[in-house]
C-alpha cells in the first residue's frame, strides 16, 4: 500500500463553521499549497509582508505531503495576495475576529490510495463497517512529530523535574523526519553539548538562539536548564504539551475501548510506537461520547479519573495533578474531544496501472475538526499495514 505517492493523491479542503462577510475587522484568503506544511506558509507570508507569525491565525495544520485549501486571516490593511513557488493566496472575504480551530467545522478529503494487494472484497467489506459502526477518534501519528527521534516526550521530563533531559530532548534529538538543516543543527548541539556557541550559527529558530546565548555563559545546572525551557517560544511549547496529552488520552481511550468490548472483538493496529485497539465488526456506543484531554486542573468523574489512572501509570505517572510544573509557560490546557467518529466514506477502485496485479482506491470522505484521515486509511486497510 502506498499513501501520498505525490502531493495530489492527498487533497483537503476545509469547510468553516462561520460565513465569511463583505466587511470586517480580519482579512480572511484562501491558502492553497503543495509540497509545504502550513507553518513553513505562515513563516513565509509573515516574512513577506514584515508581520509577526502570531498576527496570522488559521484554524490547523495541515501536512506537508498534500495538496491543501485552508483559510488564514490578518488583521484587515496587514495582507495581500501572494503566488510563490508552492503556494498562493486569494483574499475571499472578511470576519470580525481571527480564525481559530473552533471555526473550523470538517476537513473534506480526497485520497488515493496506490498498490494495495488486499482484494477488493474485503476492502469494501471494510468500508461498510465504518460507515456503519464508526472507529475510535485516536490522534495519528503526526500528532507526535516532536517525539519521532524515539527518546520520548519532553513535556514529561518537564514534569517530573527533568529539566536538562529536556531541553537535550529539545535541542539536540533530531528524527528522520526533520528537515536537514535540523538534522545540521541537532547533530551541532549533541556533538557539543555544554559548549553552545559553537552552534549559533546553525539555530534554526530566532528563539533557539537567545536560548543558546543564554546557555553559551553558564554553567548547565539544573536550574539553568529550567530558566532555558522557560525562553522556548509559545508555538514550540504548545507542540510539545499536545504531543503528550494527545498521548496520554489515546491511552485513556484504548483502555476504554478495552472495557467496553471483548478481546476477540477487537483489531490492533499502530499509531506512532504502540497498538492500540479498534472494534474489528461492531457497533461499538462508547459510554463517554466525549473524554477531556488532561491537564492538572480537571475535576474528574470516577470512570474517567480510573481511564487516567491507568493510562498515566504507563507514563510513570499517578495522576492528571502531576501535569504542571514551575517552569515559565509549560501550561496543561484542557478541551473535550469526542471518543468516535463515524466518516461517511465513498470510493472508487481500479486496477493500479503502475503496479500489476493490485488495485487503486480512490477515498472521498469528510471528518471533524482535529481527526486524522489517515487513522481513517490505517483501519480501512490494517491488511496492507
Amino acid at each position: 500500500m502506498k499513501v501520498k505517492s505525490k502531493p495530489e493523491d492527498f487533497l483537503v479542503e476545509e469547510k468553516l463553521a462561520v460565513s465569511l462577510q463583505r466587511d470586517g475587522e480580519y482579512e480572511v484568503y484562501l491558502l492553497t499549497k503543495r509540497g509545504t506544511n502550513t507553518i513553513d506558509v505562515v513563516k513565509d507570508i509573515s516574512r513577506r509582508l514584515n508581520l509577526s507569525p502570531k498576527l496570522i491565525t488559521y484554524c490547523g495544520l495541515k501536512d506537508r505531503h498534500s495538496v491543501s485549501k485552508q483559510f488564514i486571516a490578518l488583521p484587515k490593511g496587514k495582507g495581500r495576495e501572494i503566488k510563490a513557488v508552492n503556494y498562493e493566496t486569494k483574499l475571499v472575504g472578511y470576519l470580525p475576529h481571527p480564525l481559530s480551530p473552533s471555526l473550523l467545522l470538517e476537513n473534506r478529503f480526497t485520497i488515493t490510495v496506490r498498490s494495495v494487494s488486499t482484494p477488493k472484497e474485503l476492502i469494501e467489506e471494510e468500508i461498510v463497517n465504518i460507515n456503519r459502526n464508526g472507529l475510535p477518534n485516536y490522534y495519528d501519528s503526526q500528532r507526535f512529530g516532536s517525539a519521532r527521534h524515539g527518546k520520548g516526550f519532553a513535556a514529561l521530563e518537564i514534569v517530573k523535574g527533568n529539566y536538562k533531559k529536556a531541553l537535550k530532548l529539545i535541542l539536540a534529538e533530531h528524527s528522520t523526519f526533520d528537515p536537514s538543516s535540523i538534522k545540521r543543527f541537532k547533530r551541532c548541539i549533541k556533538e557539543n553539548w555544554g559548549n553552545f556557541s559553537k552552534c549559533l550559527k546553525l539555530a534554526p529558530e530566532p528563539w533557539v538562539k537567545r536560548v543558546l546565548q543564554f546557555l553559551a555563559h553558564r554553567e548547565l545546572s539544573k536550574s539553568t536548564a529550567k530558566r532555558a525551557l522557560g525562553m522556548v517560544d509559545e508555538f514550540t511549547k504548545n507542540i510539545l504539551i499536545n504531543a503528550l496529552q494527545s498521548y496520554i488520552w489515546n491511552l485513556a481511550l484504548a483502555e476504554l475501548v478495552r472495557q467496553e468490548l471483548p478481546e476477540e472483538n477487537l483489531l490492533q493496529i499502530g499509531v506512532f510506537d504502540t497498538k492500540l485497539p479498534f472494534p474489528r465488526n461492531f457497533n461499538w456506543e462508547p459510554n463517554l461520547k466525549e473524554l477531556p484531554t488532561p491537564s492538572p486542573r480537571l475535576k474528574l468523574e470516577p470512570p474517567v479519573e480510573k481511564l487516567y489512572t491507568k493510562a498515566l501509570e504507563k507514563m510513570g505517572l499517578s495522576s492528571v495533578n502531576e501535569l504542571k510544573s514551575t517552569v515559565k509557560g509549560w501550561l496543561f490546557k484542557s478541551h473535550r474531544r469526542r471518543t468516535k467518529i463515524v466518516p461517511q466514506v465513498h470510493y472508487s477502485v481500479e486496477h493500479d496501472p503502475e503496479h500489476p496485479g493490485k488495485f487503486l482506491w480512490r477515498l472521498s470522505f469528510s471528518l471533524p475538526s482535529g481527526s486524522y484521515a489517515t487513522l481513517v486509511l490505517k483501519r480501512i486497510f490494517w491488511r496492507e499495514l
